[in-house]
This record gives C-alpha cells, structure tokens and sequence, in this order.
C-alpha cells in the first residue's frame, strides 16, 4: 500500500498544484477584466471630451466666420482701390505725356509749314 498511499499523495499534489494555478488565472482573469473595464471608462471619457471638443470648434467657427469674411472684403476693397488708383494715376501720366506729344507735334508741323518753300505754278 506504500505505493498506492504515495500515489494518493502525488495525486493530491498535482491536484493542489493545479488548484493553485487555477487560482493564479482567475486573479490574473479578474485583473484583465478591471482593467479592460478602466480602459473602456478612458475610452467613453475620450469619446466625451472629443464631441465636447467638436461642439466648441463648430461653435468657434460660426462666431468668427462673419469676421474673417468682413475682414476679407475689406481687404479685397483696399486691394481693388489701390490697384483702381494706380490705374488712374498711370491714366492721367499717360493723358499728359500724350498731349505733350501732340504740342510737339503740332509745333513741328508748324515749323515744317513755315519752312518749307512755296511752290510755282
């Protein structure tokens, strides 16, 4: 019976060996669960804050679009007045060059007129 006792006994061992071990994965079981559970929390806080985040930006961007657009228009009125003004600048340069010109040549004319001999008939 030595051997059948200590058969028994080796029997129980393992048996307490893996009880043991059981054990050890159902406390490292319940560990993954709270942490996948804290993870999940993290994950609908996240969630939270993002569309939190989304709403403040939408709203942001409302509030400031009428001032960036009025701040556009005015800059695309200065662009347009300036560009309008130098136009008209280089308009009246070139008005007074080309009158000058025609002075010159109507007193160029002139002078050919008086220079040049009469003709006989």
């Amino acid at each position: 019976m030595a051997s059948g006792s200590s058969r028994l006994e080796q029997a129980k061992c393992g048996a307490e060996e893996v009880m043991h071990i059981m054990l050890k994965n159902i406390d490292r079981s319940q560990e993954r669960s709270e942490n996948l559970d804290d993870l999940m929390d993290r994950a609908n806080n996240l969630r939270n804050t993002s569309d939190i985040f989304r709403r403040t930006s939408v709203k942001v961007t409302q509030k400031t679009q009428p001032k960036t657009r009025k701040r556009k228009i005015l800059l695309i009125t200065i662009v347009v007045g300036v560009i309008a003004l130098m136009l008209t600048v280089v308009g009246i340069a070139l008005l007074s060059s080309g009158s000058s010109d025609s002075e010159k040549d109507t007193s160029d004319g002139a002078l050919a007129l008086t220079t040049t001999a009469p003709t006989k008939n």
